[in-house]
């Protein structure tokens, strides 16, 4: 898991995350296999705070992957 990345593919374009397994390995292992399965591919951002913070979750069904991303 160490030095790798992933790119959200956005409507408004890429973004960029570096993973850091180091700080939460477990967290970062999860975000990794819930995209492997594409179980992340329709997931809509409900809140976003430039350089701070994106929120994202399927809030159309009652099965929620919820992830926050922040700007460390």
């Amino acid at each position: 898991m160490s030095g790798q990345c992933v790119t959200l593919e956005t409507e408004m374009g890429a973004i960029e995350i570096a993973m850091l397994p180091e700080a939460a390995p477990e967290s970062v292992r999860n975000f990794l296999n819930l995209a492997a399965t594409g179980a992340l591919d329709t997931t809509t951002f409900s809140r976003t705070v430039k350089d701070f913070i994106i929120q994202g979750g399927n809030l159309s069904t009652s099965e929620k992957w919820e992830w926050n991303w922040q700007k460390g």
